[in-house]
């Protein structure tokens, strides 16, 4: 590993690296789909990102699932 003054200690990222980093603000979701289609990245790097990119937007499309289903309960409600 590469690990000159200044640069502090470098590690592997994982899966959970990269959903933290978008979690956090670190980065943006937008910014890490850019990077898989990045010419310079390793294939295991572009897996996890493509890993996390799909986690990332499965918890997204749950979320908004549970919105829907919460909108729909309060319609129905509403009716009775």
């Amino acid at each position: 590993m590469n690990n000159k003054k200044g640069q502090g200690f470098i590690k592997r990222r994982t899966v959970g690296d990269y959903i933290h980093a978008v979690d956090s603000g670190e980065i943006t979701f937008a910014a890490l789909k850019r990077q898989r289609n990045s010419a310079t990245i390793t294939d295991r790097r572009r897996a996890m990102i493509c890993l996390a990119v799909a986690l990332i937007e499965q918890r997204q499309n749950m979320q908004r699932i549970a919105e829907l289903q919460e909108a729909l309960d309060e319609e129905d409600t509403a009716n009775e």
